[in-house]
């Protein structure tokens, strides 16, 4: 049976995630679980395909992993070797929720990585600015003009340049309304590094009147 449910209930006793959110903890380093934390709510959580919108050309299972992008079965099949990659994209078998963890750590892991290789210094940004970065990632909603601006450190035009994005623009239309959600979470994070960056600047010129 499909089942949609939150990936990362939490104990009440513990505080700690339960079930096979676990799997994450023995796989995940404690920024990279902040990042989960964040992406998980947004994907949702299902053990069988499904669509999004009117994408018939991506199946997605589990906590947004994409089956029909470039890469999909080799990725699936090392995460996953026991598990027929063609019988649950064409949505004849299921997943479990351990599968689905471990399929999800192994997708924060890549796209974690994707967005060290592409933003030059992304390690020494804050976890909250690492995360939402992670998160344009993981969503493929992450441009080259925006990369640019970050890499050029030109922090008070990425937040505009991220928006200009036909996914974002057309979302409405598509009656879905969780990209722009989404995508607007990311950009209040940028702007709020943006922010702290020129108060910094601001302070630095003022302590250096004085």
């Amino acid at each position: 049976m499909s089942y949609a449910r939150s990936p990362l209930r939490q104990d009440n006793k513990t505080g700690a995630t339960s079930c096979y959110g676990n799997v994450l903890k023995k796989s995940l380093s404690d920024t990279e679980i902040a990042h989960a934390e964040v992406i998980a709510p947004f994907e949702g959580f299902r053990s069988k395909v499904y669509y999004v919108g009117d994408d018939r050309e991506n199946p997605t299972i589990g906590i947004g992993c994409n089956l029909g992008r470039f890469g999909a079965r080799q990725d699936f099949e090392r995460v996953l070797p026991d598990r027929d990659f063609d019988a649950v994209k064409n949505g004849r078998e299921e997943l479990t929720e351990e599968e689905i963890y471990t399929l999800f750590a192994f997708d924060i892991q890549k796209h974690t990585d994707r967005a060290r290789g592409k933003i030059h210094q992304f390690d020494t940004f804050p976890v909250y600015v690492q995360t939402a970065l992670v998160n344009a990632f993981y969503r493929g909603d992450i441009g080259p003009k925006t990369i640019a601006l970050i890499n050029n450190g030109r922090w008070e035009d990425v937040t505009s340049e991220y928006l200009n994005h036909k996914g974002y623009r057309d979302a409405d239309r598509r009656d879905l309304p969780g990209i722009r959600k989404r995508m607007n979470f990311n950009a209040d994070e940028f702007r709020k590094y943006a922010e702290e960056l020129n108060k910094e600047k601001r302070d630095k010129e003022e302590g250096e009147k004085t």
